[in-house]
């Protein structure tokens, strides 16, 4: 039970993961709206800045969930006249949106902090704050192993920022349960809870920041990893030895990719067998090739 609750991993079954994510996604939001409220009045009561600004963090990743239920759903809309060819990358522009409240958020919590430590007259929080750090770190942790492996199986952007919010607040929790632990020392001691604060924001910061590139390049439609179109020119060469494939484009669109291949046909084929050998290459891209959803085929005008 724990193994399988702690790493999903190891019983996950690809073709329950579409049901699995949004199941995983509306318990992330639940738990961490349980999250934000507990550590904001917990921190507000017991006088912990660092548990407070934890909830803050908490209720942006229920903010950054709801964003990201929706617009999973609404990528999955079939195109219609002002949109056609779909709203595959609506996850991909929320993904965006969420790594920016999280950079803000960021932002927000170490000004604070530091602002504290610059004025001084600290008092320790109380050690009652500590056991809910530390269930914030559980819960997070188990958010962010089933929410990533979800987002990677699915390649979902939306999922992923999911991921990382609880990633980011999982991290905010460790840093705020050892800035409460060591202020209980008292004396120079107590400074560590509006310190452990500031680091959290720093953190947040740089991981929104690294977690923007994704998104961008897939708007943008960078070129995947190179690996992924070799891998599938060997799957169809592998089936058809004949297929001569002189190279494969891929491009990200939602969940899946769409496959423009450009094959080199001999001068000896005639239609029919131009033809049998386009469609087979294109229906052993579409069922064996991963996440391929659409392929296009194109004659080597070069040749």
């Amino acid at each position: 039970m724990f193994k399988t609750l702690f790493n999903p991993g190891v019983c996950a079954s690809t073709h329950r993961c579409p049901s699995c994510g949004n199941r995983i996604m509306i318990w992330s939001i639940a738990a961490n709206l349980f999250l934000a409220v507990l550590k904001f009045l917990m921190g507000m009561w017991f006088n912990s800045n660092g548990l407070m600004a934890d909830g803050l963090q908490s209720f942006s990743c229920v903010v950054g969930g709801l964003i990201i239920l929706y617009s999973i759903h609404a990528s999955k809309k079939d195109p219609d006249f002002s949109h056609p060819f779909g709203y595959r990358k609506a996850e991909f522009i929320t993904s965006l949106l969420v790594y920016s409240i999280l950079f803000a958020l960021g932002i927000f919590i170490f000004v604070t902090n530091i602002t504290q430590l610059l004025r001084g007259g600290f008092y320790p929080p109380s050690f009652i704050t500590f056991p809910v750090a530390i269930l914030s770190i559980l819960l997070n942790y188990i958010m962010f192993k089933y929410s990533l492996c979800a987002g990677r199986e699915l390649k979902s952007g939306g999922m992923k920022a999911n991921a990382y919010q609880n990633k980011a607040d999982m991290l905010s929790s460790c840093g705020v349960s050892i800035g409460i632990l060591l202020s209980q020392f008292g004396g120079a001691w107590q400074i560590l809870d509006p310190l452990a604060a500031a680091i959290v924001g720093i953190i947040i910061i740089r991981d929104a920041y690294h977690q923007w590139k994704e998104p961008v390049n897939i708007i943008l439609d960078k070129e995947p990893e190179p690996d992924f179109a070799h891998k599938l020119q060997v799957l169809i060469e592998d089936e058809m030895p004949e297929a001569m494939i002189s190279s494969i484009k891929l491009q990200r669109k939602g969940q899946k990719y769409w496959a423009g291949i450009v094959i080199n046909a001999p001068d000896t084929w005639n239609l029919k067998q131009l033809d049998y050998y386009m469609e087979k290459i294109r229906s052993t891209a579409l069922f064996k090739g991963e996440h391929i959803e659409e392929v296009e085929l194109f004659l080597d005008s070069t040749v």
